[in-house]
Formats: C-alpha cells, structure tokens, sequence
C-alpha cells in the first residue's frame, strides 16, 4: 500500500535525521490522510498555526471529495484543538455543535454546554438549536437521551408519545415501539409510571397486528406483560390477555406463551 510505504519511508527519515528529503516526501505524499497527519502534528507542535489550519482544511476537503466523512472528521478535530489552543471560543462551539449534532455523542453536548457556563440565555437559544438540529434529522434517540441530561423529562415523554404515534416497523433486535419504549423503561418507571403501562398496553396490541411472528416474538411480549404484571398493572394485563386470546384465537404459540403470564 503506497499510504504505508511512505509512512515507513518518513519514519526512516526522521530517525536518520535527514530532514530535508523527510519535507520533500511529505509533500510528494501529503495527499494520504496519514502522511498529511504527521505534517499536521509537526506544524502544531512547532506553533505554525496558521499552515496547520490550511493543512486541515484541505485535509476536509479532499476527505470530502473522496466522500471519506471519517477522514474528514480527523482534520476536523485538528481545527477544534488549534481552536482550543487558541481560545477561539467561537470556532470551538462550531465544531462542538457538529461534532454532537453528527454523532448524538453527550460527551460534545456537555462540552459545548460548558463553553456557556457564564451567559445561561445564550445557552437556552444553543440548546433550542441543537433540538431544532436533532428534530430535522430525525434523531429520536438522540432527541430522548438529550432531554434526560438536561432532566427535562415533559419533552421528554412528549417525544415518547410523539415517536409511539408514528407507524414503525417491527422487527429484531430494535423491536419497533416496544424496542423504544423498553430502552427508556428506567426512566419512564421513575418518572412517567402509569405512562409507561399505557404505552406498553398500546404498543403489545400494535406489534401483534398482520401476519404472525412467531414464538420468539410472543415469548418477548408475554416477559413485557408480565413485568407490568410485577409494577401492580394486573387488570391492564388481565384485559390485554383477553383481547387477545379473542382476536388471535388461531395463533397456538401465542395462546400457549400467553398462558403463562
């Protein structure tokens, strides 16, 4: 590989000391994200910032051209630590918010929330931002998991009950509805208890809709009733096993797992 070849060659160089054939190489290679890396970490260990800025932003641009996002992100990274550097405040909110906003990693959110620690309005417009950000790309998790660090947990059950309204595939490992629903049990039990109940009651008769399953499911959805079972919910749980049995007379496995609940 001629990205590796050249890394080795470089390396050589370096250890030999012979610095000028080292730059003539990195240059004849900058092209490989790697070889541009190594430049890159040179010119900010030597504090030329300013042609470390240059060298990342070409790095995204032919990342971009490649269509290699991963790449991309590398060099990005590079602009976010040359900005930390310099206490470029504005610069480090604009990769922050990307870098969260790409990736839903809380890590960036509360980074990017502690860059705001002193202006508490500034924060607010941010926020309200980034959930404008996460509702356009459809990140519903990311929605949900934002709304649990900031403890805001009304938006967070309106986004439950927004997502449970819309139609959504079943299927294995995610479960749909119920997979969501299952994911956010702790909190949704610690906060939204008899929402909790009513979500699952809905959302065990929707995913039992159309053609059969087959055992795997029934036996997913018979431990979810009888956890609502354990949280006091008997008679939710009662009629839900009577509907049943009356509409899915003819599903065997179902009637047979459901006995067991």
């Amino acid at each position: 590989m001629a990205e590796q070849a050249a890394k080795i060659k470089l390396a050589v160089l370096q250890k030999l000391g012979k610095k000028d054939e080292a730059d003539l190489l990195i240059q004849q290679s900058i092209v490989h994200p790697n070889i541009r890396e190594i430049y890159l970490k040179d010119l900010f260990s030597a504090k030329k910032i300013d042609e470390a800025k240059k060298i990342a932003r070409e790095g995204i641009l032919v990342a971009k051209g490649k269509d290699h996002p991963g790449t991309g992100r590398r060099f990005e990274e590079w602009l976010y630590r040359i900005a930390e550097a310099e206490k470029d405040i504005t610069t480090i909110r604009k990769f922050l918010r990307k870098f969260y906003l790409d990736r839903h990693d809380l890590s960036d959110f509360q980074k990017l929330k502690g860059s705001f620690k002193n202006d508490k309005q500034l924060w607010k417009e941010e926020f309200e931002m980034l959930v404008a950000g996460l509702r356009k790309n459809g990140s519903n998790w990311a929605l949900l998991d934002l709304f649990i660090a900031e403890e805001k947990w009304e938006d967070f059950l309106n986004q439950i009950l927004e997502a449970c309204r819309k139609e959504q595939k079943f299927f294995y490992p995610s479960n749909g509805n119920l997979g969501l629903i299952e994911r956010y049990e702790k909190i949704l039990h610690e906060h939204f208890p008899e929402n909790l109940i009513t979500l699952y009651a809905e959302e065990i008769q929707k995913s039992l809709k159309g053609a059969p399953q087959g055992r795997g499911h029934y036996q997913y959805v018979c431990r979810l009733l009888r956890r609502m079972k354990k949280w006091g919910a008997e008679e939710t749980v009662k009629k839900i096993k009577e509907d049943i049995a009356n509409i899915y007379a003819v599903r065997k496995a179902l009637l047979d797992e459901l006995s067991r609940v």
